[in-house]
């Protein structure tokens, strides 16, 4: 398990990230609380790193969340090695997929600034 960091997500583990990013792309009112303060440095994974920063750039120019179907035509376009954007794209589908039982309660205690 990975080293508990304020600055880090990994002490909530992977399911955690997976479901806060699902939860920031389903749900906007929940997007527009956290997006500028949501940093892709707190994600273990590469790829959760990639779609939380192309999400931060995607709000950042047009003022709204991207959806799924954005985000995978967003990798498509900026991700240039195969093997990289096939994982990327699956990882969206993987986010899409998770259920988000019980996720929000967990973002009202995490403040990555402290």
């Amino acid at each position: 398990m990975a080293k508990k960091d304020s600055k880090n997500l990994g002490f909530l583990g992977y399911g955690f990230q997976v479901k806060l990013l699902k939860q920031v792309v389903e749900d906007h009112k929940f997007s527009e609380t956290i997006i500028e303060i949501l940093d892709p440095q707190y994600f273990d994974n590469e790829y959760l790193r990639l779609l939380t920063a192309s999400i931060k750039d995607y709000y950042e120019k047009y003022e709204t969340i991207p959806t799924y179907e954005t985000l995978k035509q967003l990798v498509n376009k900026d991700i240039k090695r195969e093997i990289a954007r096939e994982s990327a794209i699956a990882m969206v589908n993987e986010i899409k997929k998770t259920e988000n039982v019980n996720c929000l309660h967990h973002t009202r205690h995490f403040n990555p600034i402290l």
